[in-house]
């Protein structure tokens, strides 16, 4: 079937629209480049070193730091260093079972004099077994007195506290499932195998019940957390779609809830990390949290924040590594050099001089100085290129990046004020791999109240994490 195009006799209009499907074509050509090399290219954002010589040699020219500095610039960076082979590492706290092996009496003779050989040395070899874990029944009996005499008063033994009263579970029964579920991202039907195996049958929903129980009773800490990392001058956030079942059955299965990450407390002290559940990404999840909180928040451009920034009393510092990935993502759909690869170079000099800062051992006061003096030189000649590009560039995924590190800018310099900022919010995205490492295997989450447990375990076993603490021992620990 034929079907006639009514073309226009107007040569201009037809050049426009020649033009705006070219422009079509380019946009599609590059979302195909893209979708195949985010599908069978690299996922490592590597930067080739050689780009830098885009900026020209006078913007990188070298300042002498303040005496402050002085007297740690002498430490010496290799331009390369070769990665270490990965070696095996036994743990100093395992139980070590030692094996003396002697040679037989007839040996500790010498083969050269025929005298008694004296023990010099010894070498010690190492192997690790392992031992499969255990499940120990504990019956708890108790002993039940009457009175012969008058038959009048009978007494039974106390029980200890139960974890959870009339079930079988053990503070080491539930951390051990805790841990399988929120630390290795196991569904509870494969801990139930696991179980089986270990010959205990410890049907799925009993261990749903167990984990909301538990969670009740962890809610005192849980709130510690929260108190604790809402305590220092400096926060991360940042949220992630956790699947709940949904409650009214008229829709679909499942809605997208929210969990939000905060991590703060303490600048001496590792972050302490805290979860928050919400059935949706409303601003009010983020709102209610922060609210009356004071000082900085790492956090991507969600608009939901933007009203906590108006008091002033909470400042933003905004994401270099998000501008820098929508720089990339255009840059590694062309070769040649592109106005995204110069955007690239300046953001790739900024990052080096967070790691020299790390090299050079700073603290926080002289971080601060070591910005001012390297990177709000950098900063201010970025703004200016910026500026330029921003009115060269008609339209497309370049348009859009500039657009972007250009609005977000105040936010992208807060960082220059304390040392103990940090350029990017990847601290809080690291916490966000975790749940979507458990979303892949146990989908969804039943109810609000399961969301709200997931948050509470969440919570406690990505702190431990932070304060290399063997989560399996630390809520065993607990709940005893």
């Amino acid at each position: 079937m034929h079907v006639k195009t009514q073309l226009t006799d107007d040569v201009s209009l037809l050049k426009l629209q020649l033009i705006e499907k070219q422009q079509r074509i380019d946009y599609l050509e590059n979302q195909i480049k893209l979708f195949r090399h985010n599908r069978f290219g690299q996922s490592s954002e590597a930067f080739s070193p050689d780009q830098l010589s885009l900026l020209g040699n006078d913007s990188m020219e070298a300042k002498q730091l303040q005496s402050l500095i002085d007297d740690k610039m002498d430490v010496s960076v290799k331009s390369f260093t070769r990665r270490k082979k990965s070696r095996i590492v036994i743990n100093e706290l395992l139980p070590v079972e030692k094996i003396i092996i002697d040679l037989d009496e007839k040996d500790k003779t010498c083969s050269c004099c025929n005298n008694e050989m004296t023990k010099i040395d010894e070498e010690t070899t190492h192997e690790v077994e392992y031992i499969p874990a255990t499940l120990v029944a504990k019956d708890y009996v108790r002993l039940k007195y009457a009175c012969k005499h008058c038959e009048g008063d009978i007494k039974l033994a106390k029980l200890p506290n139960r974890l959870i009263p009339k079930s079988i579970a053990s503070a080491s029964l539930v951390a051990n499932l805790i841990v399988s579920k929120f630390v290795d991202h196991l569904p509870l039907h494969r801990i139930e195998r696991q179980f089986e195996r270990l010959g205990l049958g410890l049907p799925r929903n009993v261990q749903c019940d167990w984990l909301l129980k538990i969670a009740d009773k962890l809610l005192p800490l849980y709130m510690l957390h929260k108190a604790e990392a809402l305590s220092g001058p400096r926060l991360w956030t940042d949220d992630t779609i956790l699947p709940m079942q949904n409650d009214i059955k008229q829709r679909k299965r499942t809605i997208q809830a929210r969990l939000w990450v905060y991590m703060g407390g303490n600048l001496n002290d590792p972050p302490t990390v805290f979860y928050d559940f919400t059935r949706s990404r409303s601003q009010a999840g983020p709102l209610e949290i922060l609210k009356g909180y004071e000082g900085y928040l790492h956090a991507d451009a969600y608009p939901g924040y933007d009203k906590l920034f108006i008091s002033k009393k909470l400042k933003e510092v905004g994401c270099w590594a998000h501008a820098r990935k929508k720089f990339h993502e255009i840059a590694k759909l062309t070769k040649k050099p592109h106005r995204a690869h110069v955007a690239l170079a300046y953001i790739q000099k900024l990052y080096a001089i967070e790691r020299e800062t790390k090299i050079l051992k700073l603290d926080y006061d002289e971080i601060k100085l070591y910005r001012q003096a390297y990177s709000k030189p950098i900063l201010k000649e970025y703004k200016a290129w910026l500026d330029v590009q921003i009115n060269a560039v008609a339209r497309g995924a370049l348009k859009g990046a500039l657009k972007y590190t250009l609005n977000q800018w105040d936010a992208l310099n807060t960082h220059l004020e304390e040392g103990y900022l940090m350029m990017d919010n990847n601290a809080s995205e690291r916490r966000m791999k975790p749940i979507a490492l458990g979303r892949k295997n146990y989908i969804f989450v039943g109810s609000e109240r399961g969301g709200q447990a997931a948050a509470i375990y969440y919570s406690i076993v990505e702190t431990c994490k932070n304060y290399k603490i063997n989560p399996l021992q630390y809520l065993t620990d607990i709940l005893l």
